[in-house]
């Protein structure tokens, strides 16, 4: 399975219907909201982060709570809950 067909709810859902999202664009719309890239300057998720590691962080079995990766110059930290936090 690659990131692009896995689907997560992005934290904050609550109790209001909110369409799942790809992981992939998840990540890259957090890196773009709280950067000044745009989406012609990144590359595809796999260049900056292993997509089986990525996935596998939404799994029951596992006790991995986040994944934290580098995408061009920024910090991104990815949780289990779907929360994508990016430092400059």
């Amino acid at each position: 399975m690659n990131s692009g067909e896995y689907y997560v709810i992005p934290e904050g859902a609550d109790d209001e219907w909110v369409r799942p999202q790809p992981v992939d664009d998840l990540v890259l719309d957090a890196v773009i909201e709280h950067s000044e890239y745009d989406e012609d300057d990144l590359d595809g998720l796999s260049s900056y982060v292993d997509l089986d590691e990525l996935v596998a962080l939404f799994e029951d079995d596992t006790d991995t709570t986040d994944l934290s990766f580098a995408v061009e110059d920024l910090d991104v930290t990815v949780y289990e809950t779907g929360e994508v936090d990016v430092e400059v």
